[in-house]
């Protein structure tokens, strides 16, 4: 299962691929394509200069996590059918 993860703005992110490690290794973001990383290659991840201007319906954070439990079905679990 391919579960994403929601990290705060002020964490930076690096991966590195290993010189001795024994394949390449793809990456996707979004879901839309992928890019290969060779072996010694790194990746980075920080939060943009540019934000996003957003805006709060519910006000505070409560609107930004609905949003993300509604699109990636956090805590959720599908209806079982009945036994029969």
């Amino acid at each position: 299962s391919f579960r994403p993860i929601v990290f705060p703005d002020s964490v930076h992110l690096r991966f590195h691929i290993k010189d001795q490690a024994r394949a390449n290794v793809y990456v996707t973001f979004d879901g839309r394509g992928r890019a290969e990383l060779s072996r010694g290659q790194s990746l980075e991840v920080t939060v943009s200069p540019f934000p996003i201007p957003t805006l709060l319906r519910s006000g505070n954070t409560a609107d930004w996590f609905g949003a993300l439990r509604d699109a990636f079905n956090f805590n959720t679990r599908a209806q079982q059918k009945p036994l029969r």
